[in-house]
Order: structure tokens, then C-alpha cells, then sequence
């Protein structure tokens, strides 16, 4: 009888700490979408200005540089 008891109660406990995750993964998908939201406002500001802007992208390991700097430079467009 106690081993049902005991059961009981880990399966509650498990389903709670299943409750907390959901609600943390929840809640980085609301801040994974935020961030993705403000790096793209950031990208079309960089892209939309006449200035050539050079910049290091954390996430890669060089720099690089906005479509008014290569036509500064004499290029006309960024190789996909």
C-alpha cells in the first residue's frame, strides 16, 4: 500500500516539474521571438542607410558590411 502511496505522489511531483518546463520553454520561445524580431530591425536599419557600415557578426566568425559599403568599394552586391 505504501509503494502505491509513494508512486502516486512521484507522479504528481513529475507532472508539476513537467508543468515548470513547458512554462520555461514558453517562455524562451516568447524571447527567441523577440530577439529574432529586434536582429531583423537591426539588419533593414544597417542595410537601409546610404553610409557603408561595417560590423562583426558574434554568431559568425568575420565581418561584415552593409550594401552602401560595397557599392563605396565598387562592388554591387553581397554573394548569397
Amino acid at each position: 500500500m505504501s509503494l502505491a502511496i509513494e508512486n502516486a505522489r512521484l507522479h504528481s511531483d513529475v507532472l508539476s516539474k513537467m508543468k515548470e518546463v513547458d512554462a520555461t520553454n514558453l517562455k524562451l520561445a516568447k524571447t527567441l521571438g523577440k530577439l529574432t524580431d529586434s536582429e531583423e530591425k537591426v539588419r533593414s536599419t544597417i542595410e537601409a542607410v546610404t553610409e557603408g557600415i561595417y560590423y562583426h557578426r558574434s554568431a559568425r566568425p568575420h565581418y561584415d558590411i552593409n550594401d552602401a559599403g560595397l557599392k563605396i568599394h565598387g562592388y554591387s552586391a553581397k554573394p548569397n
